[in-house]
């Protein structure tokens, strides 16, 4: 009988949560096989939530595989993004029972660690004779609340400027550059330009959102607290970051009107069909950039 804090949560990173693979009495670890009152063997299956997209396609590319290896049936259930973290969020507080491995953010980590949801991983993945040594450094500390790991990292995404080498050779080294071009770019501010827009933004109330924003903030010397753990976010850096998104958006108009609900897929198809002429975006898009069935534009 599967235990509803027995999760294994897999981590932008994306970490996953995992739970229910140790073989339970009268089960056979060898085959992924467990016996039914009547002693007959019934092959041990888990169930696997992933994100529509790449994470759903790539999970269910290897499910074959593990099953394979392990006898035991991967069941991957697809969730679209909208409201794919609250679906999550809702069915771990709820203890669903028909959930075993799960796509999270390991900034959620905490929050589900220290509410007993998860599990802590550490002696599984000693009995598995592996260790967190195997993740770079900072994913295997991304997944890790007081000291216990309670996911495993899959998936290290970063953002990238994606430009148009047809019409910018030399790409921006600085804000000011980079908001000169997007200018450049915007039919309202220079008609002979090929793009309606210069620029896109992941501006949809949502996980996707602030990460879009820190990127702007960082660099702009920001940093979420002070040496005594004061929050800073409303610092001049701060101010000045938000600043900046907030005029190209509104003074400017130097993005798309919409760009409010704009989250990946909307800002790769903006540059993927000449809408803006370049974008800041998650390293998954390039892939889809690479195809020219996809991307016959680019």
């Amino acid at each position: 009988m599967r235990k509803w804090k027995n999760w294994i949560v897999i981590a932008s990173v994306f970490t996953v949560f995992t739970a229910g693979c140790a073989p339970s009495t009268g089960g056979n670890a060898n085959t992924g096989e467990k016996t039914n009152k009547q002693g007959k063997a019934e092959t041990k299956s888990i169930t696997v939530m992933a994100r529509a997209g790449i994470y759903y396609n790539a999970l269910s590319a290897i499910a074959p595989d593990f099953q394979k290896e392990t006898g035991i049936k991967v069941n991957v259930q697809e969730v679209g993004r909208d409201g794919y973290l609250q679906k999550v969020s809702t069915q771990l507080l709820g203890q669903d029972k028909g959930m075993d491995v799960v796509l999270m953010l390991n900034n959620y980590m905490g929050q589900f660690g220290a509410g007993g949801q998860l599990e802590p991983l550490d002696k599984y993945i000693e009995q598995s004779g592996s260790d967190m040594n195997r993740f770079l450094p900072a994913s295997a500390e991304s997944v890790k609340y007081q000291d216990k790991s309670f996911a495993l990292p899959f998936d290290v995404s970063t953002m990238f400027l994606i430009y148009r080498k047809d019409l910018i050779p030399k790409p921006p080294t600085t804000w000011e550059e980079y908001n000169k071009l997007a200018a450049q770019f915007t039919k309202s501010k220079n008609p002979d330009s090929p793009t309606e827009f210069g620029i896109a933004f992941q501006g949809k109330h949502g996980e996707t959102q602030p990460k879009d924003f820190y990127q702007y903030f960082w660099s702009m010397g920001g940093q979420f607290f002070d040496a005594n753990m004061n929050p800073t976010l409303s610092s001049k850096e701060g101010v000045q970051a938000l600043s900046f998104l907030v005029d190209a958006y509104r003074k400017d108009k130097v993005m798309p009107a919409d760009a409010s609900t704009y989250e990946f897929p909307e800002v790769l198809s903006a540059f993927q069909n000449e809408k803006a002429a370049m974008i800041i975006n998650w390293n998954a898009a390039y892939p889809q950039l690479a195809d020219k069935e996809k991307s016959p534009k680019v």
